[in-house]
């Protein structure tokens, strides 16, 4: 990957920020896993200047000077390197200015309310403003491709478009996404939770007044006992058995979104647990016969 300054750019660079676009487009947070890929991603588009040859190399000043993200992404890489930021005139104060923000977002149909979910990882100032990592992300990917391009590095740099920011457009029902909680056992659980009310009128969202309000969620392991079906092979007959599921095949369960997934779940399960099933349909068998003496 080191040999060659173009293979470096589309291996290292263009990888590790599409690596956190998927991260991001992935219907769960928690374990920090949205901020460690913007964090890797910040980190490969800002040292990737030390790789330029030293003729051509421009300071972070001068690279700052054309893309401003640029300056902003060097105080988040050095600020998730070092913690606190006390040298020079960085604009956020510490590695916890970097975080997850969960957005729910409320719109209205025909049929109702109905709330859309989705996540981004912020930089807050110390001004007390805020900005979407990833605008800055994509702004110095695209500074970057277009002036690799333009020093014969690569042949040509498609600029990647921004994700529309959670909540700026409307959301049809069918398309609304929820969002799974991942949580490590005993490791603390931090996250926080923006609550949008989307404005038909307006076509943008609005922030919802809390005040006065109480506001409460419960986190629980998911449990679960799938009831599994089987008809004896000799008589025909039709037995089902309960199985209890263990913490990582609830996981796993509960994650499925269409029949098809849960179809084939169950039938690995069945497959992986045939002993166990069998001594199920023996138990059940000398049950009957018991029953009918």
């Amino acid at each position: 990957m080191f040999d060659d300054l173009a293979a470096y750019f589309y291996e290292n660079i263009v990888a590790s920020y599409l690596a956190y676009r998927d991260v991001r487009e992935k219907q769960s947070y928690g374990r920090s896993k949205d901020t460690r890929a913007a964090v890797a991603a910040a980190t490969a588009l800002y040292h990737l200047r030390e790789h330029i040859p030293t003729p051509r190399r421009n300071s972070r000043k001068a690279v700052a000077s054309v893309c401003p993200d640029y300056d902003l992404l060097g105080d988040v890489v050095n600020a998730a390197k070092h913690k606190e930021l006390d040298r020079g005139n960085p604009r956020l104060k510490s590695s916890e200015d970097i975080y997850e923000v969960t957005v729910s977002t409320q719109y209205e149909d025909a049929e109702g309310t109905y709330f859309d979910m989705q996540k981004i990882v912020v930089v807050k100032f110390l001004d007390g403003t805020e900005k979407d990592i990833l605008d800055c992300l994509t702004n110095v990917m695209n500074y970057w491709g277009a002036e690799f391009a333009r020093m014969g590095i690569i042949k040509s740099y498609k600029p990647f478009n921004t994700p529309v920011t959670p909540g700026e457009v409307y959301v049809s029902r069918d398309d609304a996404q929820n969002m799974d909680m991942e949580i490590l056992s005993g490791v603390r659980f931090k996250q926080t939770i923006k609550l949008l009310k989307f404005n038909s009128e307006t076509g943008r969202s609005v922030p919802v007044d809390l005040t006065g309000s109480e506001v409460s969620f419960r986190i629980y392991k998911p449990a679960c006992v799938l009831d599994l079906h089987l008809s004896h092979p000799m008589s025909g007959k039709e037995y089902t058995f309960e199985l209890n599921l263990d913490e990582d095949e609830s996981f796993k369960w509960h994650s499925l979104k269409t029949d098809v997934e849960r179809e084939d779940f169950v039938n690995r399960l069945a497959t992986e647990r045939q002993d166990e099933i069998g001594k199920l349909l023996a138990a059940k068998l000398a049950e009957e016969s018991v029953d009918a003496s």
